[in-house]
């Protein structure tokens, strides 16, 4: 499949409490997909306990996908939207 133009997504990584928290977000130019670490880092400053997490960034609007993890590696992916 052949893109015509360039297709940018922000990919950010946060430690929440006990949870490694990674975030996929959909974005309409490179400088876009950087802004987008800032805003998610404020969001999820104060959010430590699960149920806040997935709330939060339910809430996003700029949120392609997410990913809660906790140390041993096991998790769960959300998508907001299937390609």
């Amino acid at each position: 499949m052949k893109v015509s133009k360039p297709i940018y997504e922000s990919m950010t990584a946060i430690e929440c409490g006990l949870y490694e928290v990674r975030v996929w977000g959909k974005a309409v130019s490179f400088d876009d997909a950087i802004t987008h670490r800032a805003d998610i880092v404020v969001a999820l400053q104060k959010h430590f306990l699960l149920n806040d997490i997935r709330k939060t960034l339910d809430r996003l609007p700029m949120i392609a996908a997410y990913e809660i993890r906790v140390a041993d590696g096991r998790g769960v992916v959300v998508y907001k939207e299937w390609p």
